[in-house]
């Protein structure tokens, strides 16, 4: 039963997604999914790709579906036959100017051949710059490139629910219970507690002190370059309890916070570590309160 509504997810999401191409296409007097930069990129084409797949993607992920090579299969093919229902849902209700029936005058592909060949693309930002008018023979070029930002949409949707972390003992995808944040000063400071955190024996209490730690940098409200944010978050399976504890790290370079990748990492803990109260959201209620009174009396 679960497979069948991710299955029918999946197919409506990608026709409510071509329809409302084609209507928000036709209001802007644009093709939404023609979108380019430079040229190049097929970035409309990326977009309603991967709005078309969005939903085998969510369904999987509710009704915990595994990413399957099946599963792999539908999202491909719905980014991939997108661009085609478009297509046809405009020939289906475009008119000439005199009422006729778009479909009554020519077939399909004679159709699509037209908008492929006349289609013309404005360069610059927001459409605002010159016309490379009727784009003849090369609009093929351009639709492939169109065809294969399609392809790459499904692929990367798939890729994104392969990064989704899962039980292997229940099958389901884990869910993140709560987050937490340390700033460091600099790397010294960061590198005190990142690299010597998981030395720590995970059953002993100065293991679970340290990750209920409150620490903030010196300079709280205002960061530096070289400031690091630390955020841990602790990813769970409702099913048997088991938990992840992962780290994403932050850097400040002087303007703004970049995510340092390679930083990035997740634990796997015990399930009997008693993590989740420190998670929990009526902790951080409770520590969010304490503090604020402790700064009432300061």
């Amino acid at each position: 039963m679960q497979s069948t509504v991710v299955y029918l997810s999946g197919v409506f999401t990608a026709i409510i997604t071509s329809f409302l191409v084609v209507y928000v296409g036709r209001l802007l007097n644009t093709d939404i999914f023609s979108y380019m930069l430079w040229l190049v990129v097929p970035a409309g084409a990326i977009g309603t790709g991967i709005a078309s797949a969005s939903g085998y993607f969510f369904a999987a992920y509710y009704f915990n579906r595994m990413p399957t090579k099946a599963l792999f299969f539908l999202m491909f093919l719905a980014s991939s036959v997108a661009p085609f229902l478009i297509y046809f849902i405009q020939y289906e209700t475009m008119a000439l100017d005199d009422g006729t029936p778009v479909n009554q005058v020519c077939g399909f592909f004679h159709f699509m051949n037209v908008m492929i060949t006349t289609a013309s693309y404005s360069i610059g930002r927001y459409g605002n710059g010159p016309s490379t008018g009727a784009v003849g023979s090369f609009g093929y070029w351009i639709a492939a490139d169109q065809f294969i930002g399609f392809l790459l949409a499904g692929i990367v949707l798939f890729l994104l629910l392969l990064n989704v972390p899962s039980c292997s003992n229940c099958k389901k995808y884990m869910r993140t219970l709560g987050s937490r944040s340390k700033s460091f000063d600099n790397v010294e400071t960061f590198a005190a507690y990142y690299d010597n955190i998981f030395k720590i024996p995970v059953y002993s209490p100065d293991f679970t002190n340290a990750i209920a730690m409150d620490i903030r940098r010196d300079n709280a409200k205002k960061p530096q370059a070289g400031n690091i944010l630390l955020r841990e978050n602790l990813i769970t399976c409702e099913e048997c309890g088991s938990q992840i504890l992962e780290n994403v790290v932050s850097i400040f370079n002087g303007k703004q916070w970049n995510d340092a990748d390679k930083l990035k990492r997740r634990v796997e803990i015990p399930f009997d570590v008693k993590l989740r109260p420190i998670f929990s959201k009526g902790q951080r209620k409770a520590e969010t309160q304490s503090n604020d009174q402790a700064a009432i009396s300061s």
